[in-house]
């Protein structure tokens, strides 16, 4: 049987230079059990205004972002077709001229983000990690998309979440140069896997339906050398 349940993704981005905090803005993002299509809810709700550095393109997708639906045996596509991935796609655009402004000291910029389960809202899965049984298996990856020329990397970690940094090689100097634009943008791709049928059903819904669990991505951004 099919239900309807949203499921609550807080993007929430926290940009400092050293020890001085330039404020954050949240995004509240849902995924939902469907019937009848694939195109999940997006709320947004500017917390505090960011857009002088880091922002959604709310040309792109809902708001910037769209997110995976999911029923009791898989994810499902955009048709509406049980599938054994599900994506989460967050479109940003970066002002790489206040970057060059505040970062001047550096020639790179670098962004930590970890996507994790919000305190108040734990489930005793991890669906960060890959895990595997007799019915099948999860796991998470990510992948970018971007003109700019960048560095990206998992982060290992003992925290319950999915963690990954991405260095900005050439963003500075680029808007050095007269030919170059004020923003430039990037997509970050979240690939989440599991096994179709009874693993599914045993192992992801009850986490994301039963559990009901709210998640929360922190982003920090900061000038380094490399």
């Amino acid at each position: 049987m099919k239900h309807r349940r949203s499921n609550y993704f807080i993007i929430t981005l926290l940009m400092c230079l050293s020890l001085v905090s330039v404020g954050f803005a949240s995004w509240n993002v849902s995924s939902g059990v469907v019937t009848d299509t694939a195109n999940p809810s997006v709320v947004t709700d500017i917390v505090v205004n960011s857009s002088d550095y880091v922002y959604l393109d709310t040309t792109k997708g809902t708001d910037g972002i769209t997110c995976f639906n999911y029923t009791n045996t898989g994810y499902l596509n955009s048709s509406g077709v049980v599938v054994d991935t599900g994506y989460i796609d967050t479109y940003y655009i970066i002002n790489q001229k206040k970057c060059a402004e505040i970062f001047s000291g550096f020639n790179s910029v670098k962004l930590t983000i970890k996507l994790q389960y919000d305190s108040s809202t734990p489930s005793s899965t991890n669906i960060f990690a890959s895990h595997n049984d007799s019915n099948g298996y999860r796991s998470i990856s990510h992948n970018i998309t971007t003109a700019l020329g960048y560095t990206s990397n998992k982060i290992d970690t003992t925290e319950v979440c999915y963690k990954i940094e991405i260095i900005f090689t050439n963003i500075i100097s680029n808007y050095s140069s007269s030919n170059s634009s004020e923003t430039v943008t990037f997509t970050l791709r979240y690939a989440l896997f599991a096994t179709t049928g009874d693993y599914f059903k045993n192992n992801i819904y009850p986490c994301l339906y039963s559990d009901n669990v709210t998640f929360k991505t922190i982003v920090t951004i900061s000038g380094i050398n490399v």
